[in-house]
This record gives structure tokens, C-alpha cells and sequence, in this order.
């Protein structure tokens, strides 16, 4: 479930993405190795070319993917989501297509593994068709507190 708890200050933030973008993270995507790591790889990749420079600009100019680039592969064949950090902050922006706006569903390995946990998740919607992506509010803070459901 989403909590009322926000760090920034917004409604609904839409965010649109290129063609070309769309294209590049398709391609990308293709080398997982079933279709439903390819397309979990395919939204996370759209999210991330997406949403990071808008909190980059908007936000957090220093905000950077944990860990590195090259390792997100290696995460989106078992796992959604992407762990972005601010010096001692960390954000997971959970990327899906769905529209319903009453719960967040984090994944189990988010919540499970210490090194993974972050402060704060926030809901992506990504709109392929369309070729946006929707922030919703509600970063959440200390998930199993707040009654965020795993999966």
C-alpha cells in the first residue's frame, strides 16, 4: 500500500521518453534470457533513461544508479526495480504498466537483504504505447512499518 509520506513535494509527474530511447532499451533488452526478464529489463530500462535525469535536475544533481550500470543487468534477470542513491540515501524506483494507483508492490529481495533496502520506494508507472512514464507520490519510508506488500 502507498503511504501518504512524501520527500518531495509533487502530485503526479509525467515524463515523456523518445522513440529512440524506446528503441534502444527494446534492443537491450533482448539478450535476457526469457520474456519476462526481457521485458522487466525493458521497463526498468525506460525507467531509468527516464526518471534519473528528471530527479538529477529536478532534485539531485549527484543522484547516481547503486553500484553501477554494468551490474543492472545481472538485477533485472531475477528482479525489478533500481537502486538509485544520494550520498547516504537510497531510492528504488519500481517500474510496471499497471494503473492502479492503491499499492506498490515491492519486491521480496528489496525489503530482504540488508545491503538492498532502501529509504524510499517510488511507483513507476511506464506507458510503453504512449511513450511516458507516471511518477506516482508516495515515496514510502521503513516498508515492512508501512504495510508495503512483497512479492
Amino acid at each position: 500500500m502507498i503511504a501518504n509520506s512524501s520527500v518531495f513535494d509533487f502530485t503526479q509527474i509525467w515524463l515523456e521518453f523518445s522513440a529512440q530511447q524506446q528503441n534502444q532499451a527494446w534492443e537491450n533488452s533482448q539478450s535476457f534470457s526469457s520474456p519476462s526478464s526481457r521485458w522487466n529489463a525493458y521497463l526498468n530500462q525506460i525507467c531509468l533513461i527516464t526518471v534519473l535525469p528528471w530527479l538529477q535536475e529536478e532534485y539531485a544533481p549527484k543522484a547516481k544508479v547503486w553500484l553501477n550500470n554494468a551490474a543492472l543487468p545481472s538485477f533485472w534477470e531475477v528482479v525489478n526495480g533500481t537502486a538509485i542513491v544520494l550520498d547516504d540515501t537510497r531510492f528504488v524506483l519500481i517500474p510496471s504498466e499497471a494503473i492502479d494507483q492503491s499499492e506498490l508492490r515491492v519486491p521480496q529481495e528489496w525489503v530482504d537483504i540488508p545491503s538492498w533496502v532502501a529509504d524510499y520506494y517510488l511507483a513507476v508507472q511506464v506507458n510503453p504505447d504512449d511513450r511516458c512514464v507516471v511518477i506516482w507520490p508516495g515515496f514510502l519510508t521503513n516498508a515492512e512499518k508501512k504495510g508495503v506488500k512483497t512479492c
